[in-house]
């Protein structure tokens, strides 16, 4: 019995309970419990089992009948402790087996008693039986429980990291740690994570308490320092505009000390802070912005497409004829503008017409003028383009002298004065002659008429025929002309 640690732990008048350690001693070698060892154990049993027993003096300890010597007296009822497995440096609680105020309990190993359990001490690494005997005053058990310790547990993190501002920081912890609670700086981030995942702003204490299969318990730390990423912004302001034009490309946080820039445009870089793109029509940049600070840290922005020249138009017209007269004041204008959405027209700046590309205008009926007319062409994106060409209508020498005239002083028809137009005001003279051929009347002013009077007023001429001769100048050609002819006074 004793080799097998086989113990008796209760009896009946028709039962025997007894129990034997599971240990090496008894596997075989394959690591299965040997059939002998159970044999042993259940002879053991039965053969105690068969005895007659009547009570006479000592009911417990003398028998007056028997068919052979009883080695035991029946037990007392206890809780098995179960086997434990720990870690280095973990303290060992276990419960007591039975009420410790009616046994007396003595343990083969170091004990302290810690309010309602038992702690075991000074057990080293590997594993311990520890046996533990109960007595009172009539009997006397014995147990054992083994004690396996595990080396220290010791959780292992990520080691410490240095980071740039705005990168993904991952810390990851072992795989002995079954149970994990995370605190950053102090503060409970998360539990029973493996990984802890964040985005790095300043310097970090990382700290892990972990447990393992066993329940060994221990904490570790970790710090994070975290350096500061150059700051980057792309200065977005009128990066589409209508082409060619020229745009600064710039970082709205300017440029920081010990930090390298560069320029990446549609696969072109630039090593510059800033940089003149200059853009044309129809033309399409991918723009990437690089920093790259001397404490490593590295910084990145991209606007795909963003940079654009919006094409122009091309405004054009034809005019049907560009110089005209008093005779034909009216043209006609064809719009020929390439890619456009609006269309303005204009002459001397006023807005005369929208819209058409067709149309017609008549001048006014003016002396000698030059007119500008422009032709505004308008893109969906109110990209414009102007185009302009010069009309001139031409003075024609318009010439209209009365046959007659009637100086009588009813208000009506008093003055002989041709009306002309297209002269100019030098080389003009006007004369006017009585049957004999001789002068009544000479004029180089053409605003003055003639009334009818002789020599400037010495008397006025009776009615009749009178002749003139008129001399002008063409404002358009410079050339003169001469007309004569008879005029008829009636008083």
């Amino acid at each position: 019995m004793e080799t097998l640690h086989i113990k008796f732990v209760d009896a009946g008048e028709d039962f025997v309970i007894a129990k034997m350690p599971v240990t090496n001693k008894v596997h075989q070698p394959d690591g299965v419990l040997h059939g002998g060892a159970t044999v042993a154990l259940a002879e053991t049993v039965g053969s105690s089992a068969v005895y007659t027993f009547e009570a006479t003096n000592n009911p417990i300890c003398e028998s007056s009948q028997a068919n052979f010597q009883l080695d035991f007296v029946s037990g007392f009822p206890y809780e098995v402790i179960p086997d434990v497995i720990t870690c280095l440096n973990q303290p060992i609680y276990i419960n007591y087996p039975v009420e410790p105020s009616d046994f007396d309990i003595q343990w083969s190993a170091q004990t302290s008693a810690v309010s309602t359990q038992i702690e075991l001490l000074n057990l080293g690494l590997g594993s311990t039986l520890v046996s533990y005997t109960m007595s009172n005053d009539v009997c006397t058990l014995t147990d054992s429980l083994l004690i396996t310790i595990e080396n220290i547990f010791s959780p292992v993190l990520s080691d410490n990291m240095i980071a740039c501002s705005g990168d993904e920081v991952y810390i990851s912890i072992d795989a002995e740690s079954v149970n994990t609670i995370w605190y950053v700086d102090g503060d409970f981030i998360g539990e029973d994570l493996m990984v802890y995942q964040f985005t790095a702003d300043s310097n970090s204490e990382v700290t892990v308490e972990a447990l393992n299969s066993i329940g060994c318990s221990a904490e570790t730390s970790i710090n994070v320092t975290v350096n500061q990423s150059p700051l980057v912004l792309i200065n977005a302001f009128d990066l589409a505009q209508c082409a060619p034009f020229t745009v600064e490309l710039s970082n709205v946080y300017g440029e920081e000390d010990n930090t390298t820039y560069t320029w990446e445009i549609n696969n072109e870089l630039i090593n510059l802070s800033t940089y003149l793109l200059e853009v044309d029509e129809g033309a399409l940049f991918d723009i990437t912005l690089n920093a790259l600070s001397s404490n490593g840290c590295f910084s990145e922005m991209s606007l795909p497409s963003v940079v654009e020249g919006w094409s122009n138009s091309h405004a054009h017209f034809s005019a049907s004829e560009n110089e005209l007269s008093y005779l034909n004041p009216t043209t006609e204008f064809t719009n020929e503008s390439i890619e456009f959405e609006n269309l303005n027209w204009f002459i001397d700046d006023e807005l005369v017409e929208t819209q058409s590309e067709y149309w017609q205008y008549e001048f006014p009926d003016e002396e000698y003028v030059n007119y500008e007319v422009c032709l505004e062409a308008i893109t969906v994106n109110n990209c414009s383009s102007t185009y302009c060409e010069s009309v001139f209508v031409n003075t024609e020498l318009l010439v209209y002298v009365p046959s007659a005239f009637t100086p009588n002083n009813d208000g009506i028809n008093e003055v002989f004065f041709p009306e002309i137009k297209g002269h100019t005001d030098n080389d003009y003279q006007l004369i006017v002659f009585d049957r004999w051929g001789d002068v009544i009347f000479l004029s180089n002013d053409p605003l003055e008429p003639w009334v009818g009077n002789v020599n400037n007023g010495a008397y006025y001429a009776p009615s009749g025929v009178y002749a003139y001769s008129l001399s002008v100048k063409s404002n358009f050609t410079a050339e003169s002309a001469h007309f004569k002819g008879h005029v008829t006074l009636i008083r």
